[in-house]
């Protein structure tokens, strides 16, 4: 229950998070964390859910209660909204009188940290906070050793180089989310670090290859009586990209018809699910909806009850993420378009079946953020969408449906 707690903490559904916490105390709120000492508070700040610590902060969840992991210790709420860079987070968390005097047990403060990661009008809030009185120092009495940056300099346990960079007085070494990617390796495990070579290397001589006769690998298709409502549709495109003909919906219907046959895909972070998408018939019209991660795990039980076909490509993944790996009635349109050792992208089969551009921009993007913005919902929900077009066309003339 308490990870199913955490999970709602960091979705985007504060009436299904109240429905759970329904008759617990605030002890048991803060109580309900994971091994590193990481609560619901911690989650939906870090997750930048801003109407999940509204109602965590008016059930009188603890503010300034600490993580105890290795590496996250003395991290309080705020120190994971300034992590993600949630502004309106910290803001908030400001005005239940979070703490700004701590120094986490990497030497970072609230302040230095906010400096690389925050508007320059929330770091003038956090300074403006710091106000007098005692600072409780976890670099000091629970040091992991290492080197990081975002370093606070009025608690450097070493004197200050002249390499090192200072902003906002406070800073030393301030990161980006570039140097962010590989920066603890190159601090403190320095042989890690890829460096380019200027030796030559000699492949080793290529093997012969005798040439087999393919065999012809049999899939299990849906029953075509599932497949043939989808062979009239035709994919909305706007100057050669595809697109979806009405906005996604996000959430679902508890009740909703899902109908027999669903194209799916999930959106991650850090191998976490952020979002699962789903594309199915409504009448006769494709709809989409986008679901965040906790709304999902009440969904797939459903998904998966044996009585719907569920297309996707590349699925392996989204299978794993979902709990669902193995399982029946699945079908990955990857496995149709190319060959396993070669398999083509999403991208290139819309460019090469359906002759659309499928516009990737938000393949790398911050699935975390909450709400999304409807450019993200719409990419989305699309990748979701597509897969109804990319089915028929797919299918081999000789496809056998099994």
């Amino acid at each position: 229950m308490a990870s199913q707690v955490r999970r709602l903490a960091g979705g985007s559904e504060p009436a299904l998070l109240a429905k759970a916490l329904e008759g617990w105390s605030a002890s048991a709120i803060d109580e309900a964390c994971d091994a590193s000492g990481k609560g619901p508070l911690m989650m939906a700040s870090w997750r930048g859910a801003l109407g999940n610590v509204e109602f965590l902060l008016a059930k009188g969840c603890d503010v300034d209660r600490i993580a105890v992991g290795e590496f996250t210790y003395g991290k309080t709420p705020l120190f994971f909204a300034i992590t993600r860079g949630r502004d309106e987070v910290v803001k908030l968390l400001l005005a239940h009188g979070a703490s700004t005097r701590i120094v986490n047990n990497k030497g970072q403060t609230p302040r230095s940290l906010g400096a690389s990661h925050l508007e320059p009008s929330t770091v003038a809030a956090l300074a403006e906070a710091e106000g007098e009185g005692e600072w409780q120092n976890y670099r000091a009495s629970h040091s992991d050793g290492f080197v990081y940056g975002d370093l606070d300099r009025r608690f450097l346990d070493r004197p200050l180089a002249e390499t090192d960079v200072v902003v906002f007085d406070v800073c030393v070494n301030p990161t980006t989310p570039a140097t962010r990617r590989g920066n603890f390796d190159r601090n403190n495990n320095p042989t890690r670090v890829r460096r380019p070579t200027t030796k030559k290397i000699t492949p080793p001589p290529r093997a012969k290859v005798v040439a087999r006769p393919r065999r012809r690998r049999e899939i299990r298709l849906p029953p075509s009586r599932l497949v043939d409502p989808f062979r009239s549709l035709r994919c909305p495109a706007r100057r050669g990209v595809a697109t979806l003909a009405s906005p996604p919906t996000w959430g679902l219907v508890e009740q909703q018809d899902l109908g027999p046959l669903v194209f799916f895909d999930a959106e991650f972070e850090e191998n976490r699910l952020e979002t699962l998408q789903l594309a199915f018939l409504e009448g006769s019209d494709l709809r989409t909806h986008v679901l965040d991660a906790a709304v999902a795990a009440t969904i797939v039980p459903r998904l998966f009850d044996g009585n719907r076909w569920l297309v996707g490509f590349s699925i392996k993944r989204d299978l794993n993420l979902l709990g669902r790996s193995g399982a029946d009635f699945c079908l990955d349109l990857q496995h149709l378009a190319g060959c396993p050792s070669q398999p083509p992208s999403l991208a290139a089969v819309v460019r090469d079946k359906l002759d659309l551009h499928l516009d990737k921009t938000y393949q790398r993007a911050d699935w975390t953020i909450r709400p999304l913005p409807p450019a993200m919902l719409h990419y989305a929900a699309l990748d979701a969408a597509i897969l109804a077009f990319l089915l028929p066309a797919l299918l081999p003339d000789d496809a056998i449906f099994l």
